[in-house]
């Protein structure tokens, strides 16, 4: 590598370094590495005097901007400094906005709430508004009120079981409010999620609670998705995961679409194509990080080739990563941006010398066709397999042989699905009530035979290895 990848790489390790120490120990680790790093760099490429301090005032800006993005912690105005102490239980009057749709989920709705007030002393913070009994979805952007409750969520008792007290406090909320009933103060205007929510739901009125939710998910990503937990644990168990995770696949179907379809007209034109998809991915799919990685990424990659250029993928992607960090630091905590950055360095730095490694082990035609789709997967599955212990403790065992079953099916059923999404928000009720369910019926087979697969798959013997959380030096080793 030249010298300019690897101060970007130093940026990038400066910026998750200090958005993930927690403890004295951690930060001792992470100076003491950066003080090496500085000095080999600088005496293997002779940056000295005025070039040394420029480094180092760098990787101190970088520092304190990412010393924002390291786990939050409640505030005096959070709803958690207003818990009752003890088994009193006193009513309380919550006032607040919801930040995400809370669709019907066995008579139960659940959505994080921005508080403005409890019981009338004014909030700033967030906590999980629970309605038990719900009958009607509430919408993002809702202004509500309610009386209930105000409780600490559980904590779960084994560390594989769900952890809602983790799940909401990864999400800087650290209490649910319980109620059996809401009262709806404003809707506010929201477009985007409207269109995210016509979609799903119009999925799944045609082509069914799963089948359509999958299609659905093909689109918007499954965080955004009504999936049952049913069918998001055979995915997972399955490793597949990442077909409902709006991605860098998902984008790649698109935009491959898109300038195959315009490859004939002039740059200008075929530059406004690309980013027009990748603009209308956004919007879908919402700022996941996984979603802005792969955007910058690829509309780095399309700006470069359409100059006649050579894009160099790692130094694009430690440019883009270094990017999102600037921008918003707590991203390093995301499970989704830290899966995406691993399983994107291992495409960029593995995947062809494992294509070429198969290549000269196989001398059957058959297996050397296989070679390039075979070494994709693996080369994702051993950059993210750390990450999988660390965060999940479990391993999917058949996740090479699964990704390559579903390959062939995954891309046409979500380019059909990102058609039907588009011919969804621009047909006319009328037309669409008539053409929507003759479009929609051949990708709907196609979907229930992914999901047939997928749950087949997902039975096999001892299909998940149950790791646990081992020791953090432990979970290195694969590395």
């Amino acid at each position: 590598m030249n010298v300019a990848l690897w101060l970007v790489l130093l940026m990038l390790a400066t910026q998750l370094g200090a958005a993930l120490s927690q403890a004295t120990q951690h930060w001792c680790v992470v100076l003491v590495g950066l003080a090496a790093a500085v000095l080999l760099i600088c005496r293997q490429f002779s940056l000295f005097r005025w070039k040394l301090f420029v480094l180092v005032v760098v990787l101190g800006g970088l520092l304190l901007r990412s010393l924002t993005g390291q786990a939050a912690t409640p505030t005096p105005l959070d709803p958690l400094q207003f818990v009752p102490s003890g088994s009193d239980q006193i009513p309380l009057v919550i006032e607040g906005r919801a930040l995400a749709d809370a669709p019907v989920r066995r008579e139960r709705c659940q959505a994080l709430l921005q508080v403005n007030h409890l019981s009338g002393q004014v909030l700033d913070g967030r906590t999980e508004l629970v309605v038990d009994p719900c009958h009607q979805m509430l919408r993002k952007g809702a202004s509500v009120r309610a009386q209930g409750q105000l409780v600490t969520p559980a904590v779960a008792s084994h560390p594989l079981l769900p952890n809602p007290s983790k799940r909401l406090a990864a999400r800087g909320c650290w209490t649910q409010f319980r109620t059996k009933q809401v009262e709806l103060i404003h809707q506010d205007h929201t477009p985007l999620a409207d269109g995210r929510r016509r979609i799903a739901t119009r999925f799944q009125d045609l082509a069914g609670e799963h089948s359509g939710g999958l299609l659905a998910a093909l689109v918007l990503g499954g965080a955004q998705v009504e999936l049952s937990s049913e069918l998001r644990e055979a995915f997972r168990v399955a490793g597949l995961s990442h077909a409902l995770a709006a991605s860098g696949f998902h984008l790649s179907v698109l935009l491959g679409a898109t300038l195959a379809l315009t490859r004939r007209v002039g740059t200008p034109l075929r530059l406004a194509a690309g980013v027009g998809a990748m603009a209308v991915f956004l919007a879908l799919a919402g700022g996941q990080p996984s979603v802005v990685r792969a955007v910058l990424m690829g509309a780095a990659v399309l700006l470069i080739r359409e100059r006649g250029s050579r894009a160099q993928p790692l130094g694009v992607l430690l440019s883009t990563l270094v990017l999102m960090l600037l921008v918003n630091p707590s991203w390093a905590r995301s499970i989704g941006f830290q899966l995406s950055a691993a399983a994107t360095a291992g495409l960029v730095l593995s995947s062809q010398p494992l294509e070429q490694w198969f290549l000269q082990r196989c001398s059957h035609p058959w297996m050397r066709l296989l070679a390039p789709a075979v070494s994709v997967p693996v080369a994702a599955l051993l950059w993210t397999l750390p990450l999988q212990i660390l965060h999940f403790g479990s391993v999917p065992l058949y996740s090479l042989v699964s990704n390559l079953i579903a390959a062939p099916l995954l891309a046409p059923l979500t380019l059909a699905a990102m058609i039907l999404a588009l011919l969804t928000l621009m047909l006319p009720t009328a037309i669409a009530a008539v053409v929507m369910p003759v479009l929609i019926w051949p990708v709907q087979q196609l979907a229930l035979f992914l999901i047939a697969l997928v749950r087949w798959m997902s039975t096999w013997p001892h299909a998940q290895l149950l790791t646990g959380h081992p020791h953090p030096w432990y979970r290195l080793r694969p590395v």
